[in-house]
């Protein structure tokens, strides 16, 4: 089985202080979202949008496209989404499934989805999970605490990516994945670098242009990947949300069944009680 070490921390107090500036700068981008609408390419002839996507059907993603250590990638499935396909509130895109391969060949991949909008503003959002992950975060909704009137990130031209962070689970907290190393260090951060390249990749593929701007958002155990994101590669993002980030999953999880117990085991007083 391949070890993996312990990643090396930014200890510079530049990485440590840009945290509240890149949440920041990602909200004001956020507010002023119809900006990208005037902003947006010239959508390519509907035939040749479908041939595009198509192409990009059982794509090898090269190892070296991702920054860090994996055994490649390849797209599973993609297929063209209409303006007019029922329940579809994102206008135009090319939706595209896949998986990162691992290096260790007992860890599970890293599942995939990139969604790309025929008519693209150039900009990337990627999106993050909730509890211990486990469950396919497919871009297609709009940001954490975003109104319903307001529309998606998808919908206004943003190339939308996200991933199981590298194992499948029944359930929110189900960490049986943590006893695979590769599997526990993806959890921890490597997929939110190796999902953000690989949507590069197939961002350069599809439209033959580089990404401008890069951005990730997310709740709870998203918010902690969003701060991830700005920490420790923040090369790769110009920006983050990061909404009521978890960073103590171990005491989140203990908290959230332990003190409702504690608090009809003594003295039957009505709420939670802090522990002694």
């Amino acid at each position: 089985m391949t070890r993996f070490g312990p990643t090396r921390r930014l200890e510079s107090g530049a990485a440590r202080n840009m945290l509240p500036a890149a949440a920041a700068l990602a909200i004001v981008v956020w507010a002023a979202a119809d900006a990208p609408r005037a902003q947006t390419t010239t959508p390519a002839p509907r035939g040749s949008a479908r041939q595009q996507c198509a192409a990009l059907q059982g794509s090898a993603i090269p190892r070296d496209a991702i920054g860090l250590p994996t055994s490649g990638g390849v797209v599973v499935a993609a297929s063209l989404v209409l303006a007019s396909d029922a329940g579809n509130a994102n206008g135009e895109f090319c939706k595209v499934l896949g998986s990162i391969h691992p290096v260790d060949p007992i860890a599970p991949p890293i599942r995939f989805e990139v969604n790309l909008p025929t008519r693209w503003n150039g900009r990337v959002m990627q999106m993050g999970g909730g509890g211990y992950n486990g469950t396919l975060v497919t871009g297609l909704d709009g940001v954490r605490n975003q109104m319903p009137s307001r529309p998606t990130p998808l919908a206004l031209g943003y190339v939308t990516a996200g991933s199981d962070s590298g194992h499948e689970a029944g359930y929110g907290f189900d960490a049986s994945f943590a006893l695979n190393d590769e599997a526990l260090a993806n959890f921890g951060h490597l997929q939110v670098k190796k999902t953000h390249d690989v949507a590069r990749y197939l961002v350069k593929k599809r439209y033959g242009q580089s990404v401008r701007h890069s951005y990730f958002s997310g709740g709870s155990q998203g918010g902690h990947e969003a701060l991830i994101a700005a920490q420790k590669y923040p090369a790769d993002f110009d920006g983050v949300i990061a909404e009521y980030p978890a960073y103590n999953l171990v005491l989140c999880t203990w908290a959230r069944s332990a003190w409702p117990r504690r608090s009809t085991t003594t003295g039957g007083a009505a709420g939670s009680t802090r522990p002694r």
